[in-house]
């Protein structure tokens, strides 16, 4: 028994010996252990005759099938070592296992980790055969301890390993300005024979999270997005299968504000994305991870022997600011959308609009300082930018305002009849000149650029933690707005936003439909309930906006000129016993019947009758002319507006009134000359509600009320009508000018004149006897050559 165990032994020692000196002709010299671990291949030892008699002819064939086997007897592997890292822009940790980063801490307001270990990071250098089993970590020496970048000065680390037969040499590179780290690799074929060769620089994150919180926004990345000749795309779901692999410029998985990139500077890698796929969901609580998905640059290069294969890779991690990633050509993984529909369904880039917007916030924030600041600069610039387009949006829904009155007599009209009721509404729309879409248009003008602010500032990081009106903390609360891409913790932002979408709806223009008018007042409070959890830099925008689109209004709503003071005639007179609406008629019918040379129909005399029943009931509750006596109004308004007939030529058929409110001579001339087509203009807004409905309710027709400046509406106007009528408070010089430009040619400019004449630039005074025995009355008359 003792003779067979002898002879065992010696067979064994033999075998060892004989293999060794056949099949392990290029092992190192670390192949001589001690016999501890060379009685680990006794066990294989009896398949490896086996094996070799069928290779034996070609002996170089056989090595790399018996490649597996060296590496029980190669060196033990050394101890990991760490490396940290300091630069001004990141804290970092390095490994000595594939000069992976065990650590990366951004300093980019506040401390950021966008590394955790096991769950999100680089995976380190990864080497191996490059068809066969997958290539692993390459376990490796460094060059110092530490490493301290100083501004102006970058730094290097320095790190070399042997895996399976190569030596590996790897070089960081760490800038003091940058958030980019330079990574190049060399691998040298140490043996005597061609090798392929694989070599891999991973990145690697969870597919879901599962109830872990960030440890800043945009920690955990969102998608994966990759670059190939100028073309970018996006896997926004990590959660999808995927195993790519492509030529390309660059590929990255991020989120919204943060990257980690690889960027490939020398020839030979190709971009790898893989995602597990949709795991199962959690049970019972479990929060490990529900998948992986990464991205990486991988090269296979074929080594001869003794000879090196080098690359370099840079490794962006860090925020997606837009000068910095440009810089390096990442600036297309900042995501702007497309409109009006996502740009892989064909989009408009958003970016076209997007980026400048960006650019420009940032250049006027190296000015100002505060991002608060800057983005209420950014938003009066586009107001002012837009503010034609705003004009013109604002004058046509006034427009179709004024002709609400004969919109809705048309639906009594035309009720049963929907066919008849368009056709007739858009000819009056065609009649007056007045688009039904014009007050819409000029907005779906702007509505692209306001789309690519909200993206724009959906998008900058820089918004991260940037205070505009930070007070402090209370009870743990931010007071006030201490992080702009955070929701306002106190909800007075966005309730301010309501408060002014309210005040802007109120003042803007609205149809007739009383329906349609509650609809729009609901949009505040929706609104409201939408912005409470959205970045207060959104929210910020978006309620300056609203403050200038107000003041815009107001600007629009001005009078159309500084008015004298009024008229001695206009002049509230003594106070005197209110009276009938009768007997004052009966004064109005005399002396219309000198006027005219004739008397009142029924007709007339019922619409005067009307409009001064609704003169008194509106001077209750505002103050219109310069008294609520009905005989008054009848002798001052109604009378004297008759008398502008005796200068004006009995052909005129268009005519525009430049007047002062509820005193508009238009209305009266209108009332016993039924054919003229008649424009009313009049920039206080209840004076031009008030003359809105008295034109619905004497039935009016051809009859337009602008609620604006006629200065605002030169271009439309000019050069229109028959004639223009005026009274004037003051100076007439001031106004014949500007009604001498509305005449057509051949037209005539009225105008009724203060007591005391002045000296004319335009036309002559005229003087005509009034409604009175031995009355008489002045007009301004200037007609166009």
């Amino acid at each position: 028994m003792e003779k067979r165990a002898i002879l065992a032994a010696v067979l064994m020692a033999a075998l060892l010996m004989v293999y060794q000196t056949f099949f392990l002709q290029p092992a190192e010299p670390p192949a001589q252990k001690p016999p501890a671990e060379t009685k680990a291949p006794a066990a294989p030892a009896p398949p490896a005759p086996a094996q070799t008699p069928a290779p034996a002819p070609a002996a170089p064939a056989p090595a790399p099938a018996a490649r597996p086997a060296p590496r029980a007897v190669e060196a033990p592997r050394p101890p990991q070592r760490l490396v940290n890292v300091e630069t001004p822009l990141y804290r970092a940790v390095v490994s000595s296992e594939g000069g992976k980063l065990q650590e990366l801490v951004l300093r980019y307001r506040g401390e950021k980790p966008m590394v955790l270990v096991g769950d999100l990071g680089p995976a380190g250098l990864l080497v191996g055969p490059g068809a066969g089993a997958p290539p692993v970590v390459v376990p490796m020496t460094v060059s110092a301890d530490t490493v301290s970048v100083k501004a102006g000065r970058a730094e290097t680390l320095a790190l070399a390993g042997e895996a399976d037969g190569l030596r590996v040499r790897q070089t960081f590179q760490f800038d003091p300005d940058a958030y980019a780290i330079t990574v190049s690799v060399a691998v040298e074929n140490a043996g005597a024979a061609p090798r392929a060769v694989a070599v891999s620089l991973p990145w690697t994150t969870r597919q879901a999270w599962r109830g872990m919180a960030e440890k800043f926004q945009g920690q955990h990345p969102t998608e994966i997005v990759w670059s190939a000749n100028g073309h970018v795309e996006r896997l926004e779901d990590l959660a999808v299968a995927i195993d790519e692999t492509r030529d390309g410029d660059w590929i990255a998985v991020g989120s919204v504000w943060y990257l980690a990139a690889l960027v490939p500077k020398t020839p030979g890698f190709k971009l790898v994305a893989t995602s597990e796929g949709k795991a199962p969901e959690a049970k019972n609580g479990d929060r490990a991870p529900a998948g992986r998905a990464s991205v990486a640059v991988r090269a296979t290069p074929t080594l001869g022997p003794g000879q090196t294969w080098e690359g370099r890779v840079l490794v962006y991690a860090g925020p997606k600011e837009y000068d910095r990633l440009r810089a390096l050509g990442l600036q297309d993984s900042i995501n702007f959308g497309g409109f009006p529909v996502p740009r892989k369904w064909g989009g408009l880039p958003m970016e076209w609009f997007g980026v400048p917007i960006l650019l420009v916030m940032n250049w006027v924030y190296k000015y100002v300082g505060n991002y608060g600041i800057a983005i209420i600069l950014l938003t009066v610039v586009s107001k002012v930018l837009f503010y034609p387009l705003t004009v013109k949006s604002m004058r046509s829904m006034k427009a179709m305002q004024a002709l609400g009155p004969q919109v809705n007599a048309l639906r009594s009209k035309y009720k049963s009849d929907p066919r008849r009721l368009q056709a007739e509404t858009m000819e009056l729309y065609k009649k007056h000149k007045v688009n039904p879409m014009g007050g819409c248009l000029p907005m779906v003008a702007q509505v692209p650029i306001f789309y690519a602010l909200y993206l724009a500032l959906s998008a900058a990081v820089e918004l991260q933690n940037a205070a505009f009106l930070c007070v402090g903390r209370l009870f743990g609360m931010d007071l006030w707005i201490c992080d702009l891409a955070a929701a306002d913790p106190t909800y007075v932002l966005p309730l301010l936003m309501g408060v002014t979408m309210f005040v802007q709806q109120k003042m803007t223009p609205t149809t007739a439909d009383p329906r349609q008018a509650k609809m729009m007042l609901m949009m505040p409070i929706v609104f409201t309930f939408m912005f409470l959890n959205l970045p207060s830099g959104l929210v910020l925008y978006w309620t300056v906006s609203n403050v200038l689109q107000i003041l815009q209004q107001k600007l629009m709503d001005r009078p159309a000129r500084a008015r004298a003071p009024r008229e001695a005639k206009d002049a509230a007179p003594p106070a005197r016993p209110r009276t009938p609406a009768g007997p004052e008629l009966d004064d109005l019918d005399r002396g219309a019947a000198r006027v005219l040379g004739r008397s009142l129909v029924p007709a007339e005399r019922a619409s005067f009758r009307k409009y001064l029943d609704l003169l008194i009931k509106w001077q209750k509750t505002q103050r219109l002319v310069g008294s609520d006596d009905p005989a008054w109004i009848v002798e001052n308004l109604f009378l004297d507006s008759l008398l502008f007939l005796r200068v004006l030529p009995t052909s005129v058929r268009s005519l525009l009134d430049l007047g002062s409110g509820a005193g508009l001579p238009g209305i009266p001339l209108k009332i016993v000359r039924g054919d003229l087509d008649l424009v009313l203009v009049e920039s206080r807004r209840r004076r031009a509600s008030f003359l809105s409905a008295v034109v619905r309710e004497l039935a009016l027709a051809d009859v337009r009320v602008i609620a604006e400046r006629v200065e605002d509406h030169l271009a439309e106007l000019a050069g229109r009508f028959d004639a223009v009528v005026m009274r004037c408070a003051g100076d007439v010089n001031a106004l014949l000018p500007l009604g001498a430009r509305l005449v057509a040619r051949g037209g005539v400019v009225v105008a009724s004149g203060p007591p005391a004449p002045t000296p004319l630039i335009l036309g002559e005074w005229v003087e005509v006897e009034g409604p009175r025995p031995g009355s008489t009355r002045r007009f301004a008359v200037h007609r166009s050559a």
